[in-house]
């Protein structure tokens, strides 16, 4: 009886909620009903009392493409009218039959979109064999009055606001039924492609910008630097396992290519850096003259190219200008926007910060970053309470307005930024605005305004679920214990408290840390690193633990300091520890992989792995993309004498697999698009770009004909274009750190310990006869030392050859070719014997002969002396 009872409250309960929303749907319903018009378009033949001021014959008409097609690949179907509906009308009721090769039909109905009177569908066919089409028009009738997407409204106040404003007609109209004639299309079991299957998929050689229409296939690796989110409708294929919002902690970067080589693409020496004199001058003191060699490293920051948009790179210069400033002459320190060629380092135009000045005393520097605004491609860049624009074309500040009572604001998405208000006395606002048009009005601009019980945006927020989570914990304090371990999130939307839940007691040990910058918020857990060498993962909508992680290595990594950067993409999450990089499972927090890197000498570093091998540390940023894991060594505070042999490591995502390491000491990451990584190197003051170059290709043959039957040699070289080391050979992928640290840190050409050899490329070579015959002359591989090729061919054939060499490219060169022509003539004809010739003089001849010249030697020498004294 009672389960009977509760079963009538909960049936009571949903009809309240039914009539409770009925009631709302019918107040809503009422309200626009208020604003319509009682009499509105509709198809069919005129009902009675219906007369109209203009009847129209009606011509309708429809089409399908392709004629021919693959069967369950949809075709599309155009269906239109003559004359058009005109402004906010549409064509009512338009009656599409598609008879399918067994005689069943598929029928739809649908109404013209306005203005045009023509729509579209996309149908897909299932049989193979004859289909046939065609579409009935009952007629439309359209009566007087003010009309505004398709509807009628009472005046011209209620009609709303309109793209082109509303339309008024003061008489009706009727369209006079119509039918097309049938037509047919074919369905096939064969595809039939779209657009070349070669030109389907991104590009896999070098390519260059600007990139025309006909790539549409290209958008998946054709993306700009930095990026925000949202994903677009492919990313869910292409990054299954990745989060589709943009995430302060996560550095993942997508519809990038990233190198896959260490190939040097370009550089730029900018400042003075690097082992200089400062190291040979001492200091006299109390114990006499010391000499402080440590500090012979010099570092200094080159410029950074902090942002990629249509593979064009920006970075900010220091310059210093001569100016008139309030009437005199000054020299003043400025920036000077540059726009670079991202695969040349080609400077397309500069400007200098002085353009742009707010008052000719006030210089200011360029703040040239931030986030891409699409689709107007303006450059948003908030910077304190002030929100800017500039033109990535020009550099031409565009916009400068405030964002007051905001101090400061994030990006979280295009078009989006937050930002959170100080009330005083502990409360908060959070604002949500758009950053999109040129208002100068901030309320205009604002989407929400709620309470908001943080005093910011933490860098721990997953925007994917919308929820924001911040965890407090820390190591023993003056207070001598550790204080609470509270975990706080919180409704990004409501501002409403999800979970403020207790971890761990004031005095706890178990999960204190060191530094709250290892942790990463996604896929709803909150993982933060311990001071014990696990990550905790915390359920941020019940705040309960996921899990907790294996232990990382001893003995540097099982501490869980000194190396505070995270990343999260691929299903995993990435940590850059003082003995290597490792991978954890999202759901699991188990270690999918861990990559170390061994040091050049086990004197130059401290750290070492389980099995006691030197290794080098990584501490700094760890980037996502293109299915790779880019970082750097460096540690938490480096001294002088710096660490020697530092690399950038590229390393598969998925499974921990090196792919290519190079020397790059002190270097940091800035961007990464189209396939190009650039880096600022501290410690050299250079700028390195790295990623794919152009070669060239050269292929000679002898000037004169070759008897056939007789061996010749073909020769030629590939060469390395970039801008970084034109006219260097071409070499092999393996061999490609040793070539570029040889050419660009003077390392020996043999490697670090002289046991490494240059390694060449493939060539192909290929002759074709005047007739077209296809000879394959097989593939050879350059000498690496100089790029250089020779291969020996003997014709068996007369008559001209055209001779193609060919290299197909790989991960650090595009593709190039040369082509060059031989002739082969007759075979040289066979002699007879050579018999020796009779001699001219005869031996005695000779001897007398001889005997003459010694005498008149003699003499010469004899009058020669004469002349000395």
């Amino acid at each position: 009886m009672k389960k009977i009872e509760n079963k009538t409250k909960i049936a009571t309960l949903l009809l309240l909620l039914i009539l409770v929303n009925s009631a709302l749907l019918l107040l809503t319903s009422n309200v626009v009903q208020a604003a319509l018009a009682p009499e509105q378009p509709y198809s069919g033949a005129l009902k009675p009392g219906d007369v109209a001021d203009g009847t129209f014959d009606t011509d309708v008409w429809i089409s399908v493409r392709p004629e021919v097609v693959g069967v369950n690949v949809p075709v599309l179907v155009n269906v239109w009218a003559t004359p058009a509906s005109n402004a906010h009308r549409r064509l009512h009721g338009f009656h599409i039959i598609i008879t399918k090769p067994d005689g069943t039909t598929d029928e739809f109905t649908m109404d013209s979109e306005i203005d045009t009177a023509a729509t579209w569908m996309e149908y897909v066919p299932t049989q193979i064999g004859e289909y046939q089409y065609k579409v009935e028009f009952p007629g439309t009738f359209h009566p007087a009055g003010y009309y505004n997407n398709g509807e009628i409204f009472t005046e011209a106040s209620e009609a709303g606001s309109a793209y082109r404003g509303v339309a008024y007609y003061s008489g009706s109209t009727y369209y006079n039924p119509d039918n097309s004639p049938e037509y047919t299309f074919t369905v096939q079991e064969e595809m039939v492609f779209s657009w070349s299957p070669s030109l389907m998929e991104a590009p896999t050689d070098y390519w260059e910008r600007p990139v025309s229409p006909e790539h549409r296939e290209w958008l998946s690796v054709i993306g700009d630097f930095p990026w925000y989110g949202p994903a677009g409708p492919d990313y869910y294929t292409m990054y299954p396992d990745c989060s589709p919002r943009w995430n302060q902690r996560m550095d993942f970067y997508p519809y990038v290519e990233g190198p896959e080589s260490a190939h040097i693409a370009w550089k730029r020496e900018q400042n003075i850096a690097g082992i200089t004199g400062i190291g040979r001058y001492g200091e006299y003191g109390a114990r006499g003259w010391s000499y402080t060699v440590p500090s012979s490293t010099r570092s200094s920051t080159p410029s950074s190219i902090t942002m990629v948009i249509g593979g064009r790179g920006y970075l900010t210069v220091p310059k210093v200008l001569s100016q008139i400033v309030d009437g005199e002459v000054e020299t003043v320190e400025t920036d000077a926007l540059q726009c670079v060629d991202i695969r040349t380092g080609e400077v397309l135009w500069e400007v200098d910060g002085f353009t742009h000045s707010q008052s000719q005393s006030s210089f200011g520097t360029w703040r040239f970053q931030g986030a891409i605004e699409y689709p107007s491609m303006d450059i948003v860049y908030l910077d304190g309470d002030r929100l800017c624009k500039y033109d990535e074309n020009t550099g031409a500040q565009t916009l400068d307005v405030s964002i007051s009572p905001l101090t400061s604001a994030i990006h979280y998405m295009n078009g989006y930024a937050l930002g959170v208000q100080n009330l005083g006395g502990g409360d908060y606002r959070l604002i949500n605005f758009t950053t999109t048009g040129s208002t100068s009005n901030f309320a205009n601009r604002v989407m929400s305004n709620i309470s908001w019980p943080l005093s910011s945006v933490p860098a721990t927020t997953d925007y994917t679920l919308g929820i924001a989570a911040s965890f407090g914990r820390g190591l023993i304090g003056y207070s001598g214990t550790t204080t609470e371990q509270r975990l706080v999130t919180v409704n990004l939307y409501t501002g409403q408290v999800i979970v403020n839940k207790t971890i761990a007691p004031a005095g706890s040990g178990e999960f204190m840390g060191y530094s709250g910058a290892s942790d990463v918020c996604d896929k709803g857990i909150y993982a933060f690193l311990t001071a014990w060498g696990t990550f905790v993962g915390l359920d941020i909508q019940t705040g309960e633990i996921r899990w907790t992680s294996p232990r990382m290595d001893e003995p540097w990594d099982a501490n869980g300091f000194g190396a505070y950067d995270t990343t999260s993409a691929y299903g995993m999450f990435y940590r850059a520890a003082y003995t290597g990089i490792y991978a954890f499972d999202w759901d699991t927090g188990d270690i999918v992989w861990k990559y170390e890197a061994p040091a050049i000498t086990p004197f130059e570093t401290p750290y070492i792995n389980p099995e006691g091998e030197t290794v080098y540390s990584f501490n700094g940023e760890i980037w996502a993309a293109d299915g790779k894991i880019y970082s750097v060594n460096t540690e938490h505070t480096a001294t002088q004498p710096y660490t020697r042999g530092w690399q950038l490591h590229c390393v598969d995502a998925k499974t921990g697999e090196g792919i290519f390491k190079t020397i790059m000491d002190g270097a940091r990451m800035t961007a990464i698009a189209d396939g190009y990584l650039s880096l600022r190197d501290s410690y050299t003051g250079t700028i390195f770009v790295l990623g794919k170059g152009k070669s060239e290709t050269t292929v000679t043959t002898p000037d004169v004909a070759v008897p056939k039957g007789t061996a010749m040699t073909i020769k030629g070289t590939v060469h390395d274009l970039s801008p970084a080391q034109p006219g260097t050979p071409c070499v092999a992928k393996e061999s490609m750190s040793t070539q570029m640290e040889y050419l660009h840190r003077q390392m020996p050409i043999g490697g670090f310990w002289g046991d490494e050899t240059i390694l060449g490329i493939p060539v192909t070579l290929t002759a074709i006869g005047d007739d077209g015959t296809y000879i394959d002359l097989g593939t050879i591989t350059t000498e690496g030392y100089s790029g250089t090729f020779g291969k020996t061919w003997t014709p068996t054939e007369q008559g001209t050859y055209k001779i193609i060499a060919s290299f197909a490219g790989d991960e650090s060169y595009g593709s190039s070719s040369a082509t060059t022509w031989v002739t082969v003539g007759p075979a040289a004809s066979a002699g007879g014997t050579i018999e020796p010739e009779s001699a001219l003089i005869s031996t005695e001849v000779s001897i007398a002969l001889a005997v003459v010249a010694v005498v008149a030697i003699g003499a010469l020498a004899f009058v020669f002396l004469r002349r000395r004294k």
